[in-house]
This record gives structure tokens, C-alpha cells and sequence, in this order.
């Protein structure tokens, strides 16, 4: 059983009790009895289930219970280190590829290594950790390769 937020309402940020406010005003129709939650969801182009998760939420908890709560895993890559690395090698060896072209790539290095291959999302989130002077510091190296093989 997940353990219950007993933080005051106050507690929250004025944006976020202010989306919680919104959410309740698209279902206090519903709520009310005035409308069905087919018709709001038909109206106001918000899924059927989305709704009910509101409903559902706002009577365990009330309000609080329509404050988006932030996710524990959020900025956790749920990728092994040594795919994260290859991912990283792949980025900074190949000057100017799309995030698609290294995903692939990174996909055969994964599949020859028996390794699970992560998703494209994840090596966007990669690309995006890795600091510019990570990369500068990566061109300026291939750029001293060439001039020396010349």
C-alpha cells in the first residue's frame, strides 16, 4: 500500500494548487450530478479515463489528491552503466549524427553484446547529460587526429 502525503494543501506550490483547482472545476459537474463523465470528456476533449482517475482521486483525497505529485524515478536512466558508456562513446566519436543514427547504432553494439538496448528516449536523455565541453573537448581530439595523420 503506498504510503499517504499528509503534506497541508498549503504546502504546495500556488501553480500547482491552481491545476488542482482546474481539474476539479472539468469534474465538479460530474461530481454535482449535472453532467455525465462521457458528456465532459466529449466536451471538454479530455480521455474518459483521465477523468475517472480524477474522480477517483479527488475522493480519497480531495484536492490533494489532483496535485501532480512529482515522480521518485524522475532523472534515474533506467539503463545499465556499461550501455550508458557506449551510448556516451558512440555520441562523442561521431562528430554530427541524429539521435536516431546513434540509437541504432547503439542497438547493434547492444544486440552483438547480448546487452538490453535502450529505448530511443533514453539515449536522447544521455545525449542531453553529456556537457558541452564533454563534446568540444571529443571534436578537438578528432580535429588533433586528422592534422596529425596528414
Amino acid at each position: 500500500m503506498m504510503s499517504e502525503d499528509v503534506s497541508p494543501l498549503i504546502s504546495y506550490s500556488e501553480q500547482k494548487r491552481a491545476e488542482a483547482m482546474d481539474k476539479y472545476k472539468i469534474i465538479q459537474p460530474y461530481l454535482s450530478g449535472i453532467h455525465s463523465m462521457k458528456w465532459i470528456s466529449q466536451e471538454r476533449s479530455i480521455p474518459y479515463r483521465t477523468l475517472q482517475w480524477w474522480v477517483q482521486k479527488y475522493t480519497a483525497h480531495g484536492l490533494k489528491g489532483l496535485i501532480r505529485k512529482k515522480r521518485k524515478d524522475m532523472g534515474n536512466l533506467k539503463v545499465d552503466e556499461k550501455v550508458q558508456e557506449e551510448v556516451k562513446h558512440v555520441i562523442l566519436s561521431l562528430k554530427r549524427n541524429t539521435i536516431s543514427s546513434i540509437h541504432r547504432k547503439v542497438c547493434d553494439i547492444c544486440r552483438k553484446n547480448n546487452w538490453e538496448a535502450p529505448s530511443y528516449d533514453q539515449v536522447y536523455a544521455i545525449s542531453k547529460n553529456i556537457t558541452p565541453g564533454m563534446k568540444k573537448l571529443a571534436h578537438e581530439g578528432r580535429k588533433n587526429i586528422k592534422t596529425t595523420m596528414i
